[in-house]
């Protein structure tokens, strides 16, 4: 049993609004919601894995120490410049921390095209 809900990734812009076509040297943002559903405070790691359409990881980042009280939701983010055209896939995971990389909700991806 995962303590935490993650909800819809999104591909949004700086300003937060959805990207359609997102192009070459656009800043790209994948966030998602995110939801502590256990009755304690957890301290959580956001971490977002970027794969090109070999499946090769080309991208990798994380957002640390992210402190969620019972049943509080936030939506982290991570950026991203894509620098060539494709189809890419943004999987995003939500673990205790990276050294122990235990996971606190099912992994959830989303799958984009950059023009």
């Amino acid at each position: 049993c995962h303590p935490f809900y993650t909800g819809e990734q999104k591909i949004v812009d700086t300003e937060g609004i959805a990207l359609v076509s997102p192009s070459v040297g656009d800043i790209v943002i994948v966030q998602a919601s995110i939801t502590n559903d256990d009755d304690v405070a957890h301290t959580i790691t956001f971490l977002v894995q970027i794969k090109n359409a070999s499946g090769e990881v080309i991208n990798l980042g994380w957002v640390r120490d992210i402190e969620l009280a019972a049943d509080e939701s936030q939506t982290p983010g991570l950026s991203w410049l894509p620098d060539s055209a494709g189809t890419y896939t943004a999987e995003v995971y939500v673990w205790t921390s990276i050294s122990e990389a235990e996971a606190l909700s099912p992994v959830k991806s989303v799958t984009f095209t950059i023009a």
